[in-house]
Order: C-alpha cells, then structure tokens, then sequence
C-alpha cells in the first residue's frame, strides 16, 4: 500500500475521558471499528479490577519461559524451510524443533567430552606403566653404580 493510501486510511484516534463513553455495542464488528479509533489509555485506571485465575501449568511454562534468553542468530532461509519440513512431520514448531536439536547438541559434545576425557586419563595411566617398565628394565640391564 502506498503511503498516500495509508494515510487516507488513518483515522484520527480519540482518547476517552471517562469509561461512561464506551458504548453498548450490538455486534462485534461495531466493537472493532469502534476501538480501532478510539484509545482507553487515559482511563486505564477508572476500570474495574479484573481478578483472573492461571493454572499451574500455565504458571510453570511462563516461569520456565522468564527463563530463557532471547537469541538473534543468522541461518540460511533453506535451512530454516527443511527445519520447518522436519518439524510439521514431527508436528511441533520448528523453533521447538531447533531448541532440542541444539540441546542434543550440547549432550553428544559433553558425552564426547567425558569420553575423551577418559580416554586421556587411560592414556595417561600407560604411560605411567610403560615408565616404570622402562625403570625396571633400565635397573635390570644396567649394572648398578
């Protein structure tokens, strides 16, 4: 749309100056087109307190969701289409999808880690033993003194 056309399009908002000017409306079409040219900002406070329950499902995912941090990262737009392939086959969202494939990720490298550190400690180990092979050997062929 062109900006000319848009701005022939814009309304003029109002602000109500008290909640006795929000109409009854008879349907909800007339609702909509009334708030999108009118504001309630300057009465917010004039509303009736709304008292609203959350199971403890919902707590738990927006507690576990204030954890999280926002990441901005840069992926090719056909990497972003098979992940969104994968994800309808597997019927989650394709963010989903990515989140479990960078934390199997991160597992197999710390799997990786502690087998690698494990090895280095076997390695280490043999040394040590062929060390002192070498020191009984070298006691044994060398005359002493």
């Amino acid at each position: 749309m062109k900006e000319r056309e848009r701005k022939k399009t814009r309304r003029r908002m109002k602000y109500l100056e008290s909640v006795e000017e929000i109409p009854d409306f008879k349907s909800e079409e007339e609702e909509i087109e009334f708030w999108e040219t009118h504001s309630m900002v300057d009465i917010l406070n004039e509303l009736p307190e709304v008292k609203v329950e959350i199971s403890g499902e919902l707590k738990k995912r927006i507690e576990d969701h204030k954890k999280k941090k926002l990441l901005t990262l840069r992926l090719d737009p056909a990497q972003i289409d098979k992940a969104k392939e994968i994800a309808i086959k597997k019927g989650i969202g394709y963010l989903t999808l990515m989140r479990n494939w960078i934390q199997q990720g991160i597992e197999r490298e710390l799997e990786n880690q502690v087998d690698i550190n494990s090895s280095m400690q076997s390695l280490n180990e043999g040394i040590e033993r062929i060390k002192e092979e070498l020191e009984t050997l070298k006691m044994q062929i060398l005359p002493s003194g």
